[in-house]
């Protein structure tokens, strides 16, 4: 078994990384974040996602405190609700950026309070 009491905090990615594609059951994955916490070591889950839009087995983990979202543009307190870093780019920079993508193959999204939605 590997020594895990110099770890203190983890970060992970979670499309593909921590969570299947798939869309499966979360529940394993929930139990095992819960058991990663409850021995003490910090876990932050990190997407290119908002907030509103991480399955909700993740966010339910207990202990679950902190989550770096939107590509790392936003850090937010859980339990407070409290976003604690924020550097986004003003909505008329971010509406003529993803006029511009449409000319491009990609799927260009916004994300307003913690949710992102599709151009």
């Amino acid at each position: 078994m590997t020594d895990l009491s110099k770890i203190k905090l983890v970060f992970s990615d979670i499309d593909g990384t921590l969570l299947p594609f798939s869309g499966k059951d979360l529940s394993a994955t929930a139990s095992l974040l819960g058991a990663l916490i409850r021995q003490g070591i910090g876990f932050i889950p990190c997407t290119g996602r908002g907030t509103g839009n991480i399955p909700p087995a993740i966010l339910a983990v207990p202990g679950l405190r902190y989550v770096i979202t939107a590509n790392g543009a936003l850090i937010t307190d859980l339990e407070s609700g409290a976003v604690l870093l924020e550097r986004t780019i003003p909505r008329d920079l971010a509406l003529r950026v993803t006029h511009f993508l449409r000319h491009y193959n990609g799927l260009p999204y916004t994300y307003r309070h913690g949710q992102h939605s599709q151009h």
